[in-house]
Order: structure tokens, then sequence, then C-alpha cells
């Protein structure tokens, strides 16, 4: 499985975020994990749809 670069930076980012305003490293684990999940997903969908557009011919 190939992570988007993107959601690999602003999901630590925000499990960093998390970790200092909570102060507990589990709940930042659990939340970068879920924001790197979340942000491939949503990075991979938008680019499918751009590709499945683009597929018409008319570019």
């Amino acid at each position: 499985m190939k992570l988007h670069p993107y959601a690999l930076i602003l999901g630590v980012g925000i499990g960093i975020m998390v970790l200092f305003a909570l102060r507990h490293p589990l709940f930042a684990i659990f939340a970068t994990a879920i924001s790197v999940l979340g942000f491939d997903l949503a990075f991979k969908k938008n680019t499918k749809n751009i590709d499945d557009d683009n597929q018409d011919g008319s570019e």
C-alpha cells in the first residue's frame, strides 16, 4: 500500500499537534494513524476523479 506523501506530512503534523495539546502519546499515535489514512483516502479519491474526468479525450 503506497501512501500519498502529503497525507504522511499532514498526518504526522496533526499527530505532533495532538501530542502537544493533550500530552498523551496513545491519543497522538491514534490521531496520527487516523489522519494519515483519512488524508490518503481523500487525496486518492480526488486524483481518481480527476483521472476519470480526463479519460474522455477532452483535455
